[in-house]
């Protein structure tokens, strides 16, 4: 039996890794900075300064393999 969709899974979580070891990547941090740039889009499309762009908070579950 073929398993690419898991050798894929393996790939990705791999390379997330690496991605966090060797480049310190922050996901929060780059949500954070994605909703900000968007709430100010949003203003300045709109004119209106009193809209803001709240980020959802989500959880990382860790993987069971």
């Amino acid at each position: 039996m073929l398993n690419e969709a898991l050798d894929c899974r393996v790939y990705a979580y791999a390379a997330l890794h690496g991605l966090y070891q060797v480049r310190q990547l922050n996901l929060e941090t780059q949500a954070a900075s994605l909703f900000e740039n968007a709430a100010k889009l949003a203003q300045t499309q709109s004119g209106n300064a009193e809209l803001t762009v709240q980020p959802r908070r989500r959880t990382i579950r860790q993987s069971l393999y």
